[in-house]
């Protein structure tokens, strides 16, 4: 949404600025949508132990457990793109809590069976969140696209934050079950609410009341409408977007490797109690929301270019890997400097996408393109890092998978860094 300068009344002495909290209630609402989008996840990694003990699974399970959502983002894509270009953006976000609120309930029902199914419910709501977020960037919030994408990584880092270490200490006196339902039925109820009442089905964009209360501009569909797909050729010849993909598939192995394992890691590494593990791990996920934030300020405020960013960026990012294999004692800081990293590559990465499509349509698209490639990639780490740690009986091999993945990042981010304009295809 972007003010006109205008308002829908008039008083006795001339023209009645909008009310500050009527123009900042799509921004609020969307954030709190978001929040969902991550935290039913990285609720159950600090009491993987308490699962596995109570359901009898091994470490292959349990690292399968974490990574179905994830697999679910990579296989599902292609479906929830489908399913959003027929039903709309309003209703498809709907559509993802539903999901997020069913398969939290189920997922706590006791038995692997139903901890499977769930999970892949909660993936598959989150799926199409993962889609709904950049598209409502580009249709609302265009003119602010740096902030709002890096506000929106910052409130996933939140929502991550606190289920990460609130888990443990919510466990002891409700049980893991209900410790790991809570993170995905309260959100998701709340966020509903609120998105039904201010995101409408049958409205194109935000209630038509809201935003004439707050003076926003609602008819630019007819810039960027859904149904007009992409002029020109499609995204999937765009080399641009292919190494987008790649640099985002290095990002996201790491990353859920990280989220999944990182509690066990502090623990076998320096020796921490459960709880304490948890709320160790929690400082990779809290220093995550400051990283979204300062993306605007690099890109914005400072004027830095794209490649000085992403190089920033990366760098700090293979610091855990590196540092936990060299010198563990100091895991505050290889969690406290990659933490910052990780939440600022995906907001600098999906900038780049938001600016580049044309279209909601060549967003829908280029970001359905990049999160399937990313996830699928992404469902190995947690598999493969668990598989490493069983047949290895340590963390280095893991950890230095996980290193070569960011290096694979941080050389495509230097590629889509340096891409010139002209050379982007459909993309540019």
């Amino acid at each position: 949404m972007t003010p006109t300068g205008g308002t829908a009344e008039t008083s006795a002495g001339g023209p009645r600025r909008p009310a500050l909290g009527w123009v900042i209630l799509p921004a609020v609402s969307f954030l709190i949508f978001t929040t969902v989008l991550r935290a039913p996840i990285t609720a159950v990694p600090p009491l993987l132990e308490r699962v596995q003990t109570d359901l009898g699974m091994t470490n292959v399970m349990a690292g399968l457990l974490t990574s179905i959502p994830v697999l679910c983002f990579g296989a599902m894509t292609p479906v929830a793109s489908s399913w959003l270009r027929r039903t709309g953006i309003n209703a498809g976000a709907l559509n993802a809590l539903v999901l997020v609120f069913i398969g939290s309930l189920v997922r706590s029902g006791g038995t692997q069976m139903l901890a499977f199914l769930g999970t892949a419910i909660i993936g598959a709501g989150i799926t199409l969140g993962n889609l709904v977020a950049p598209m409502v960037i580009g249709r609302d919030f265009r003119r602010h696209t740096a902030t709002m994408t890096g506000l929106y990584s910052a409130a996933v880092n939140v929502a991550v934050t606190l289920s990460t270490v609130v888990a443990v200490p919510l466990a002891n006196i409700v049980g893991w079950q209900t410790a790991a339902a809570f993170w995905g039925v309260v959100p998701a109820l709340v966020a509903g609410v609120v998105w039904a009442w201010v995101f409408p089905i049958a409205a194109r964009s935000v209630r038509p009341s809201i935003a004439e209360r707050a003076g926003l501009k609602t008819d630019h569909e007819s810039v960027l409408r859904m149904d007009i797909p992409a002029a020109g050729t499609t995204v999937l010849r765009s080399p641009l977007v292919w190494m987008m993909a790649v640099a985002f598939c290095g990002h996201t192995f790491a990353y859920y490797a990280a989220a999944g394992w990182l509690p066990k890691i502090l623990r076998e590494l320096e020796g921490m109690t459960e709880e304490g593990a948890g709320a160790a791990a929690s400082v990779f996920h809290l220093t995550g929301i400051i990283g979204p934030l300062l993306v605007p300020v690099m890109f914005s405020a400072l004027r830095w270019p794209v490649t000085r960013v992403m190089g920033i960026v990366c760098g700090a990012w293979l610091v855990l890997p590196i540092g936990l294999m060299v010198a563990p004692g100091w895991w505050p800081l290889w969690c406290g400097v990659s933490g910052v990293a990780q939440g600022a590559l995906f907001t600098a990465l999906f900038i780049i996408v938001i600016q580049r499509a044309r279209t909601i349509d060549e967003n829908r698209q280029m970001s359905a393109l990049i999160q399937t490639l990313g996830y699928v990639v992404a469902a190995v780490g947690p598999v493969s890092v668990g598989w490493l740690r069983d047949v290895t009986g340590g963390w280095m091999l893991p950890l230095t998978i996980m290193a070569f993945a960011l290096v694979a990042m941080t050389v495509c981010s230097q590629v889509v860094a340096r891409w010139r304009p002209e050379r982007a295809g459909a993309a540019s």
